[in-house]
């Protein structure tokens, strides 16, 4: 997960502090929501943990 964050969110950098948030926030919603998990059954995170999609 590190080398996919800091892969995908740094290089290269966002063009102002306001872009870098929105390049993370974009990579865990594609991660959690979108990428299956081989340690999950090929499922994604989203399907599995539920608890936070009520807050």
């Amino acid at each position: 997960m590190h080398l996919i964050l800091k892969r995908e969110t740094t290089r290269p950098p966002g063009v102002n502090a306001l872009q870098q948030p929105a390049r993370f926030d974009a990579l865990i919603s594609e991660f959690n929501e979108e990428r299956p998990h081989e340690a999950l059954a090929m499922r994604m995170p989203a399907e599995v943990y539920t608890i936070f999609k009520s807050l």
